[in-house]
């Protein structure tokens, strides 16, 4: 139980001060009163899109489902369209169901949140294996969830957060199959099949880096292994 605790102290610490070091990035934010909904395509895209989703899946819990509409897209094919903006996304989902409509605002700001939240415990997952300060870890977690591309992109378009989430995982799972000799990971699946349910645009920008790291270091760091091993 201890070991197990100490174990888990690094997710500890890292929720702490990520939450601290959110309270004075958005601290302007908070004083103002505004929300994360940015202008442009935020407004005109994102949210209502959230909002649309959230309803969506409410309706699907519901039996009542209707594949047509004429204001989503071309009118017809709506999860596609949807797909494109997080709506199999289970952070945007969970805040979506959770929140009445009349808080979808605040939905919208907490699933931003919950999406940096998770890209930096599965940043920690990852990089465990070649830091063992955990001083370190924690500080590499927090510059990966807070930066330029999370600040100027993230918040315009919270689904181009996601990737952030499964980045790690895909890279971890490598990491398995080349120590372990392993045929295939978990990491590697989930994460593929939860981003490609959210459409392409990610997906095949991941695939490409995981095979290139892959190659790097079956290639470069394990070069007793020949080309059909690795094949």
């Amino acid at each position: 139980m201890k070991e197990q605790m100490n174990q888990n102290r690094i997710y500890y610490e890292f929720t702490g001060y990520f939450f601290l070091a959110i309270l004075f990035v958005f601290f302007p934010f908070i004083l103002r009163g505004n929300g994360l909904i940015s202008l442009a395509d935020g407004y005109n895209q994102a949210y209502p899109v959230f909002v649309y989703s959230k309803q969506f899946w409410k309706s699907i819990l519901s039996g009542n489902v209707k594949m047509f509409d004429p204001c989503v897209g071309l009118g017809e094919d709506v999860i596609s369209y949807l797909s494109v903006h997080g709506f199999f996304n289970p952070i945007q989902i969970i805040m979506g169901i959770i929140f009445p409509k009349k808080m979808s605002e605040l939905a919208y700001a907490l699933s931003v949140i919950g999406q940096l939240y998770a890209a930096g415990i599965t940043f920690l997952i990852y990089i465990q294996r070649y830091i063992k300060r955990r001083q370190l870890c924690i500080a590499g977690a927090i510059l990966y969830t807070l930066n330029i591309y999370s600040f100027f992109n993230g918040i315009y378009f919270p689904s181009h957060l996601f990737p952030m989430v499964t980045f790690p995982l895909l890279l971890k799972g490598v990491d398995d199959i080349c120590k372990k000799e392993k045929q295939y990971s978990l990491c590697v699946i989930g994460a593929l099949a939860i981003q490609g349910m959210n459409g392409y645009y990610f997906l095949y920008m991941e695939v490409i880096i995981t095979i290139i790291y892959f190659t790097i270091k079956e290639m470069i760091l394990e070069k007793e292994r020949n080309i059909k091993e690795i094949i």
